[in-house]
């Protein structure tokens, strides 16, 4: 759904998401003189009413999102950047950017970004302080930790944003239960 605008010789950002949360990003890169495309799978997104071109498409899938910019550039539109702004893919961000042939982030980095057990890792291996931590195998050694450790502690899948999945364990607390709703909420 373009808008009316002479947008040819545009240099575009392509914007992955379209919600409340990339709207504000969306209206800077215009301000800045950018062409903005917004992809997000969700048709009523509200950053689709302000961005200058909208793509319907998941902002996780990296081929579909290739199949676009490919097809926009047919367009001779000129995608010059990917941004990611208040969404939790960064590897996609990495992936896109290197199609377009442009700078981003190390892919190693974004990865551990958006992994929770390897960035505690990595911190601890840098000698960050963070608090004890361990990754979960089944809730059978959920309960095992449990009794080592006591409560409270508190489980989150390794692949989330936005406390999706973190449940805080107390006494009382159905261990099974928890482990089973985080699980069902990772990727």
């Amino acid at each position: 759904m373009p808008k009316p605008k002479n947008v040819e010789q545009q240099e575009w950002l392509l914007m992955l998401g379209a919600s409340a949360d990339q709207v504000f990003a969306i209206r800077t890169a215009q301000a800045m003189g950018f062409c903005v495309v917004a992809a997000d799978v969700n048709p009523d997104s509200p950053g689709f009413l302000i961005a200058d071109y909208s793509a319907l498409v998941s902002i996780r899938n990296i081929p579909a999102l290739i199949a676009f910019i490919d097809a926009f550039r047919l367009q001779r539109h000129h995608v010059s950047g990917v941004l990611v702004q208040g969404s939790d893919i960064p590897q996609v961000g990495c992936a896109l950017a290197a199609h377009i042939g442009s700078p981003s982030i190390p892919m190693e980095s974004a990865q551990i970004s958006t992994h929770k057990y390897k960035m505690k890792c990595c911190f601890q291996e840098r000698g960050v302080p963070i608090p004890w931590f361990s990754l979960v195998e089944s809730s059978a050694h959920l309960k095992q930790i449990v009794s080592e450790r006591g409560y409270p502690l508190i489980i989150k899948p390794v692949d989330r944003s936005g406390a999706r999945g973190v449940f805080y364990l107390s006494e009382g607390c159905d261990l099974e239960d928890l482990f089973q709703q985080s699980r069902q909420l990772s990727y």
